[in-house]
Order: C-alpha cells, then sequence, then structure tokens
C-alpha cells in the first residue's frame, strides 16, 4: 500500500516528516517498509498485515495517523440524494446472495469524458496509478481513498439495461479491460447484462462496456463480493486487481453507499453529468451490527506487567474510532463496528492499547513470576509434563513427529469418506480451498506425509501427531498415530507394521502417562475409512482411543498400495482418568515356572476378556501373562483364531512343584472352557 503524503495530508494534520511518520506508524502497528521521495511528495510503503483491511485506504491510514499525533480525521464531502434530472432505467438482479450480498447503481446522462484535472492525476501518479479519463480516474480515486471499489459502465453498451449479478455458463468468454480474453466457468461470478458478461464480480471490468470518449451516460456500481469467491476467481483466472486485494480481505459494508455518493458527487463536478437515476440498492448495502467485547483491569494489568488505569485505556480506544461503554474501575465494555472485523475477543483490545500506548512506554521490571521452568513443574494440571513425557516415549519406539496444518481441503475429508452431516466447522474466510475446514480427524493429514514420503522412497513409517481436531463447535488434544512397512527393521529383524503392534503401542500411552487403560472392543470407526477398528470407551460412551486398518479404497485414494494402520487418542479424556495405583512387590527369592497354552476360539471374543479369565483363575502367583502368537487364516474356521499365552508362575518364598503347576494349568484351561467353549491345541 502507498501513502502519498501530500494526499494524505487531506484527511488530517501532521507536522512529522516522511522518516518520523514512518517511524511512528511502524512502532504503533502499521510497518512503513520504505520511504521513497521527499517533502510533500514523499510516499511511505505500508507493508499491511491481512487482518487490517480498513488500513487499505488514505481514510484508514489518517486514522491511524490522527489516533498518533493527535489532530482529527477529516472526511470528504459526499453528495446527497439529489433529484434525477433524467431518467436512465435499468434493472438489478442478484442471483448469487453469496457471492454478491449487496449490489448498489446510479445512473448519470451526459457526461463529458474528458482529461482528468491535473491535481488528481498527480494524486494518483504517487500511488502509482496511471490516468484513463476523468470517470475512470474518479473511480481509481475513491477506491484508494476510502478503500471500496467502484466500477463504471458505458450504460449504452448495457444490453436489455438489465445488470444480473450471477454464475458463469460453461462456454462464456469476457475481454478484460486489460485486452485479455478470460475464458469462464460456473465457479466464477460475473456482472452480466440480458446478453452476456460484462465484468467479473470484485476483479475486472470488461472491455465491451468501458468508459471511453464516445460515452455519454454512465452506470456507476458499488457493491460488496464475498472474499473467498473473488479470491478463488482472482487465483483461477491470475488475475490480482486493487478491486481483488481488498474484497479478497475485506470491505467494511458500510462504505457501499458512502462511496458511491462520494464518487458520484465528483462525476457531477468534473464529468459535467446529471443525476438520472435513484441509488437503486439490493441486498444488505450496510451493516448496523456491533460487536461488543469487555476487558478486564487484571488482563490488562497481567499483560502490562503493571497497574492499569482503564480510563486511559479507554481514552486510547476512542482514538481509533472504537467506542465506550459501561465503564467501571474494574472491566469496560468496548464497541467495534463493521470497520474493524479484527476486534473479537479481550485480547485484541489489549493489542490496541499497547500498540498506541507505545512499547516503549511499558515500564522495564523484574518478573514477579517465578522461572519458567519451575512454572511448568508446578502446574496443577500437569498436562504440559505429561505431553512432554508421551513425546520422549514415542520418539525411543522410533516414531517421528509431524506437525501438520489444523485446516484441510473439502476434497479431502471426502476422500476418507467424512461424513457431511458429523459436525464439521467451515472457517469463515478461507485463504484457499485446501485450508477451508477446521480438522475434524488427522487421517487426512497423515495420509499426505505417508504419501509424500512413500513418493520419496521411504517406505518404513512410523508417525505420531499432537494437535486440535475440531468437531460439533468444540475443540479437543489428540494424539494421532500412523504406520506403515516394517514396524522393527534392522539387518537382523524385520517385522511388518500390524494392527497389533499400533494397538500395543496405544496402550503403552496410558502407561506412560500412568493412567488405566480400560477394555478394547470391536467397533465401527466413526467414518467409513477404516477395514477394522479397536476401541476403549468410558463409561458415558466416549471413545477414548481408537486403532483402525485404514481400508485399500481409502488408499487408493492417496496411491498408497502398502497397510496404513491408523490410532486416535483423545489426550483431554485421558488425562481426566484417575491415575493408576502403584504398587511395589518385594522380589522373590524363588524361580518362576513358565507354561504355555494355545487354543481356538471364536474371533469375536477379545484378549481382554480371556487375560481377565486366565488372571481369576490362576490366582495371585500368576506374575506374568502374555500373548505371544495370534494366527487366522488357513487351516483355522473363519469364525475361529488361535491365540498362544505364555503363563509365568512364582510364589514369593517357595519354589512350585510340577503337580502345582499342573493342577493350576488345569484349572486356568477348565476356566477358559466353561467361559468360552475353547479347543485346545496340542
Amino acid at each position: 500500500m502507498k501513502i502519498p503524503l501530500l494526499w494524505l495530508r487531506e484527511y488530517t494534520d501532521f507536522s512529522d516528516d516522511a522518516q518520523t511518520l514512518a517511524d511512528k506508524l511502524t512502532m504503533t502497528g502499521t510497518a512503513i517498509e520504505a520511504v521513497e521521495g521527499n517533502g510533500d511528495l514523499a510516499v511511505l510503503h505500508a507493508e499491511l498485515t491481512t487482518n487490517r483491511p480498513d488500513c487499505l485506504s488514505l481514510l484508514g491510514i489518517a486514522k491511524e495517523v490522527a489516533a498518533i499525533c493527535g489532530g482529527p480525521v477529516k472526511f470528504p464531502e459526499i453528495s446527497s440524494e439529489n433529484k434525477p434530472e433524467k431518467s436512465l432505467p435499468i434493472e438489478i438482479e442478484i442471483k448469487d446472495s453469496k457471492g454478491c450480498p449487496a449490489y448498489t447503481a446510479i445512473c448519470f446522462a451526459d457526461a463529458k469524458i474528458q482529461k482528468t484535472p491535473g491535481w488528481m492525476t498527480e494524486k494518483l501518479a504517487l500511488i502509482g496509478q496511471s490516468s484513463v479519463n476523468n470517470v475512470v480516474d474518479i473511480t481509481n480515486y475513491c477506491l484508494f481513498e476510502n478503500g471500496q471499489p467502484l466500477h463504471a459502465f458505458d450504460y449504452d453498451k448495457i444490453k436489455g439495461k438489465k445488470i444480473i449479478v450471477r454464475k458463469a455458463v460453461k462456454g462464456e468468454s469476457i475481454v478484460g479491460i486489460n485486452n485479455i480474453k478470460y475464458e469462464l466457468d460456473p465457479e466464477i461470478l460475473v456482472i452480466a447484462d440480458a446478453e452476456r458478461p460484462i465484468a467479473i464480480a470484485g476483479v475486472m471490468g470488461g472491455k465491451d462496456t468501458e468508459i471511453t470518449e464516445s460515452t455519454k451516460n454512465i452506470l456507476l456500481e458499488s457493491a460488496a463480493f464475498n472474499a473467498s469467491t473473488v479470491r478463488s476467481v482472482a487465483r483461477k483466472l491470475k488475475i490480482t486487481t486493487d478491486s481483488s486485494h481488498r474484497f479478497e480481505r475485506y470491505v467494511d459494508p458500510n462504505l457501499i453507499i458512502r462511496t458511491s455518493r462520494r464518487a458520484g458527487r465528483m462525476i457531477l463536478e468534473l464529468a459535467s453529468a446529471v443525476t438520472a437515476s435513484e441509488l437503486i440498492v439490493k441486498g444488505e448495502a450496510a451493516c448496523s451490527q456491533v460487536r461488543e467485547v469487555k476487558l478486564k483491569q487484571q488482563t490488562l494489568n497481567r499483560v502490562l506487567g503493571e497497574k492499569s488505569d482503564l480510563k486511559q485505556a479507554a481514552g486510547i480506544l476512542k482514538k481509533i474510532d472504537i467506542q465506550v461503554k459501561d465503564l467501571s474501575e474494574t472491566e469496560l465494555t468496548a464497541v467495534a463496528g463493521s470497520e474493524r472485523p479484527d476486534i473479537e475477543i479481550e485480547a485484541d483490545l489489549v493489542e490496541e492499547i499497547i500498540r498506541l500506548k507505545g512499547f516503549e512506554n511499558i515500564p522495564t521490571h523484574i518478573p514477579t513470576t517465578k522461572h519458567v521452568y519451575d512454572a511448568y513443574v508446578e502446574r496443577s494440571d500437569s498436562e504440559y509434563r505429561n505431553t512432554l513425557s508421551l513425546k520422549k516415549s514415542l520418539a525411543a519406539q522410533g516414531f517421528w513427529e509431524t506437525v501438520t496444518f489444523s485446516l484441510v481441503s473439502g476434497e479431502a475429508l471426502q476422500k476418507v469418506n467424512y461424513p457431511e452431516s458429523a459436525g464439521k466447522i467451515r472457517i469463515a474466510n478461507p485463504i484457499s480451498k485446501e485450508q477451508e475446514w477446521l480438522r475434524p480427524t488427522h487421517l487426512p493429514v497423515l495420509l499426505d506425509v505417508i504419501a509424500h514420503n512413500l513418493n520419496r522412497q521411504e517406505k518404513n513409517l512410523k508417525l505420531f501427531d499432537i494437535g486440535s481436531r475440531f468437531k460439533d463447535g468444540s475443540e479437543e488434544q489428540v494424539l494421532a498415530l500412523a504406520i506403515t512397512g516394517y514396524s522393527d527393521y534392522s539387518w537382523e529383524v524385520k517385522k511388518e507394521a500390524s494392527f497389533a503392534y499400533l494397538k500395543g503401542i496405544a496402550e503403552n500411552v496410558f502407561t506412560v502417562l500412568g493412567k488405566p487403560s480400560g477394555s478394547w472392543s470391536e467397533a465401527a470407526f466413526e467414518f467409513k475409512a477404516d477395514d477394522y477398528t479397536s476401541v476403549i470407551a468410558d463409561g458415558r460412551g466416549r471413545v477414548i482411543a481408537s486403532v483402525s486398518k485404514v481400508c485399500d479404497k481409502v488408499l487408493a485414494k492417496w496411491k498408497i498400495v502398502q497397510p496404513v494402520y491408523y490410532a486416535q487418542i483423545s489426550l483431554g479424556l485421558v488425562f481426566g482418568l484417575p491415575d493408576r495405583k502403584k504398587q511395589f512387590t518385594e522380589l522373590s527369592k524363588s524361580p518362576s515356572v513358565s507354561r504355555d497354552i494355545a487354543f481356538l476360539i471364536d474371533r469375536k471374543i477379545t484378549v481382554n476378556e480371556i487375560e481377565k479369565v486366565i488372571q481369576k483363575s490362576a490366582g495371585s502367583d500368576l506374575s506374568s501373562l502374555t500373548l505371544f502368537d495370534l494366527y487366522q487364516g488357513k487351516g483355522i474356521p473363519k469364525e475361529k483364531r488361535s491365540l498362544a499365552f505364555n503363563l509365568q508362575y512364582q510364589k514369593q518364598n517357595k519354589t512350585y512343584t510340577d503337580d502345582e503347576i499342573v493342577k493350576l494349568q488345569d484349572k486356568v484351561l477348565k476356566s477358559l472352557e466353561e467361559n468360552f467353549s475353547i479347543e485346545l491345541r496340542k
């Protein structure tokens, strides 16, 4: 954004030279990257952040300068609602109210298209805009002044005297005012007359209806266009204009009519035109909504590091048109209008107060808090330390941490069959379709990472990601795990990644965090992306952990041809579980005795259920129970699977005899037969 001082002085008074003003603006959050020229012909080059679209105009910058330097903002005069002297009928229709929430038009007759006055061309030249003619220059002048894009059409070239805001039809095309032909498609929003598109909405006007020396009658457009719509069209057609740059970010709806009247006044004066219609308004061309945000003195004190004065804070906010009501000694309520969409929460108010107060004016003092490390160690919830321990444990087991975006595309969610009605959260103003939804699951982003690495010949992957997922209006911290290829790989050992392996890793998470793991059970995954899934649920039916084999149809969409296993653990629910009781037993002086049992059992019966029966029947001297083999396939009935367990028996002060071990084993087998009708394998 270029800021000519000559032009800026029309809207506010300041005595600073260009460099001093640049320094002041930079120190208060409006970064000035360079100063070009000297004196009143100096131009400041501002690098604006996306959260300050209100500064994409000279009046917006003037408000900032006035707040810093203490002068008033001088708003230019706009025309009153003059009665039309002539009649130029026009019909306006909005067919896509999402893409175009508001559209206004006003007609002027008997305009004289001529050379633009020198005072205007001088200002436009300083901002980098070449002169075209008086009417086109007026629309550009008002754009840079107010921040609201305008467009002027040659009224006589509008077919059927209709303006229709609609999506383009396949096969349509338009030649822009830059003399380039653009092929259109049904995703592109256009301004059309009765026969064809005459402008690309919010981006560029068409050659057929541009203002030329022969133009007599004018239709002036001032509208609001959806930011995402304009952004996607501009990217698709590879066009960047001053209009699209502003619409892509945000334009205050209250500027639509004001800027139209400002330009109308100038057309009457500089083009000797007469008003030929009322201002036609379709849609919501104004915004009366305000946001009330509370600020507590306690919050401001904590951030500033000193006792703050809310009266002084209120005065600072008023300087930038943020009104204050309900001011007390401990709290104030600020009212932000439509021109400041970035003011939403308490922290936004604190930021405004600090930047205008001046970082250099915040006193330096020794922090009263304890050392950062001590503060973390003494945190009552201990979640930070638990998460750190979890990361170290996973890294020790050969897992790599991934850090992924919390935004995903709708296409990625469709690829994992995520249902439309499953509480997804779409962001209001997405930068692109690839970052349109807050992720409700880590699965698509981890599949992206796996596919990326497989394409680079990294076939063995063990990944984890700790981050938020968003669903049904809430945010949840989760641990996501994904494995593929070999789970253990060396010159000596090669073990294929498996469902059982990842399930063991998931169980170990509970051990690391000192929490009881609960029982696994077969269940359906939350959406259809798996071949089979096991879950741990709490007493309220909420899934704490799940382990799944990702189905081949989903993997094929990423061109992944090797098995992938995925686990998801809700850390919030895990942290909320009671701590596991730690019991210490004196080491036995007697040797242990090892025995194996193998049997066929119904596939629907879980290992956890079997282990409970074995532990109960074997008694307290069962020191270890390990599942060391699981087989299902050739030679085994489809409804069965073969399991093999190793049992270790050990008394505290006595060695088991063979007869005692035989009796214990018989007791265990009898209990299994009674509970599950097993078939012993010999």
